[in-house]
């Protein structure tokens, strides 16, 4: 980093190895910044950080937001589980991925949307187990040209 901001001093051209050392680095703090962003479960944070330098990487956008986000008695395994395969089934050309996680009532929902979510049998399986755990549903739905899918577990230890 010194020898790149010698030769910014300078005025000078900048050595291409010099410059992508640097632009790796800052890539690197960039990421690192992002961990414990979303919330203090280390899992799904882990999962939504990945989900998010994975979409910059691949040219998407992922607009994440967790609004009342409180598991109360939902096992964080099985949220992140839930968004893994979600997101494993989006493809690249969905261009732009919305992920809302918040607490309705009871109920912990997740909705992701984007153009297309490709639920195998094996995802489907997977979240048809999850969600009878907690009583809960998954809704397919498309709405202006993108795919919905909201998952709602009914939180065993709530107090509403």
């Amino acid at each position: 980093m010194e020898q790149l901001q010698e030769a910014m001093d300078r005025g000078t051209q900048i050595d291409s190895d010099v410059l992508g050392t640097y632009i790796e680095k800052l890539e690197t703090l960039r990421f690192a910044r992002r961990r414990g962003t979303y919330c203090s479960d280390a899992l799904v944070d882990e999962i939504l950080s990945q989900i998010d330098e994975t979409s910059d990487r691949n040219g998407l956008e992922a607009n994440i937001q967790l609004q009342g986000y409180d598991l109360h008695g939902i096992r964080e395994d099985d949220v992140a589980q839930i968004l893994y395969d979600l997101w494993s089934g989006c493809g690249t050309e969905s261009g732009q991925i919305d992920i809302q996680i918040t607490t309705e009532g009871s109920d912990l929902v997740i909705r992701f949307l984007a153009k297309t979510i490709d639920l195998n049998r094996a995802r489907k399986a997977v979240l048809r187990k999850i969600t009878r755990l907690y009583n809960g549903r998954v809704t397919i739905k498309k709405t202006n040209g993108r795919k919905c899918v909201e998952v709602r577990l009914k939180t065993p230890n709530a107090t509403c």
